[in-house]
């Protein structure tokens, strides 16, 4: 493969084809070999599809999913990770979210090949992302219908045409109908693999909420909340990690980063607030990123009983926990005034919802 990590190494020909033509094959000249390299690993993932395309779902029964919301750099992957510590639930796994067109039949040596390209530790907090980690079904979902605001790091030049996929507020009805299809094969074909509950984490979800609770009333839902100081600081950090580490196929714009950040934390909060009165009472739990860092147990015990997800495993979080004592958090350049002042202006709901001082 060449060059860095992108995660458009899993997509198949047909859909590398129409995303080239969505994008009017706007590659850079100096992203040619990648771009290259995304076909070939294409043209091979189109034929293994082919024996996944074949599977018989339809007697598959998905398990009312646990979403977890919240924005990034919110907690939400530590959430992820403690969950996927209970052997009656399930996570999609970064193999699959990677390659979700192929990973229901594709034998162990297809991974195993792989695996020597995947990136050891995620580029913004270190947090570790080999195939067996859990990781998020946006992934899978950009590869499979193309109806991502992740496209958008591939394409910078793009990013507002992909933007319209974080809530699908300016979106058509056939592109809900096209990200929900996608969504719902790929939840039966883990479930087809794992067949218990999944655990999914995607923040983009939590812009998405009517059309989650329409396709899926069972489900269970926790919102994890952080000082919006802290998510606005971190975010920062993340998009220039991003910068240094991603495969791009065009060169990123790099100017006017705190008012991307600021409109997009916005604009996911406004239809979340909007519609968080469909999440049903005794399905809905929302938890602080600061209180699960003081106390994970208890807030993990709390969370279990709050929406019911069994007897909760305490010695296998323990265990978990005990593994990451040592784990620090990456440090972060302060605030400015000027920038603490616009996000206690911009996310004021935030601070008010959520009790944090402004």
């Amino acid at each position: 493969m060449a060059g860095k990590f992108t995660f458009l190494y899993g997509i198949r020909w047909r859909t590398w084809r129409r995303l080239l033509r969505e994008t009017r094959y706007d590659v850079d000249v100096n992203a040619w070999p990648r771009a290259s390299a995304i076909g070939a690993s294409a043209l091979v993932n189109e034929r293994l599809a082919r024996k996944d395309d074949r599977l018989d779902l339809d007697g598959v029964r998905v398990e009312p999913p646990i979403f977890i919301l919240g924005h990034w750099r919110s907690g939400t992957t530590h959430l992820h990770y403690l969950l996927d510590q209970d052997p009656g639930l399930a996570t999609p796994s970064t193999y699959q979210c990677a390659f979700p067109e192929i990973f229901a039949t594709a034998g162990p040596g297809h991974r195993r090949l792989l695996e020597r390209f995947a990136p050891e530790g995620r580029p913004q907090d270190n947090m570790p992302v080999g195939f067996d980690a859990p990781q998020e079904d946006e992934m899978a979902l950009a590869l499979m219908c193309l109806r991502s605001p992740y496209l958008g790091w591939a394409f910078p030049r793009q990013e507002r045409q992909y933007r319209r996929y974080l809530s699908f507020r300016e979106a058509t009805d056939n592109d809900r109908r096209t990200f929900m299809q996608a969504l719902d094969l790929f939840l039966r074909k883990l479930s087809h693999v794992h067949r218990r509950p999944l655990v999914l984490k995607s923040p983009g979800h939590t812009a998405r909420i009517p059309m989650l609770t329409k396709a899926w009333p069972e489900a269970r839902y926790i919102l994890i909340t952080r000082d919006p100081y802290e998510v606005f600081q971190s975010s920062l950090y993340f998009h220039e990690a991003w910068r240094r580490s991603f495969a791009f196929l065009q060169k990123p714009d790099i100017s006017g980063m705190d008012e991307r950040v600021l409109t997009l934390y916005r604009e996911m909060y406004e239809t979340f607030f909007a519609h968080e009165h469909l999440l049903p009472a005794d399905r809905y739990h929302r938890i602080r990123f600061e209180d699960l860092r003081a106390d994970p147990v208890g807030e993990l015990r709390r969370l279990y009983a709050s929406i019911g997800l069994g007897e909760f495993p305490g010695q296998a979080m323990s265990r978990y926990l005990d593994g990451i004592r040592d784990y620090e958090q990456n440090p972060y350049p302060p605030l400015t005034a000027e920038q603490r002042a616009s996000v206690a202006e911009r996310w004021s709901t935030s601070f008010d919802a959520w009790g944090y001082r402004k």
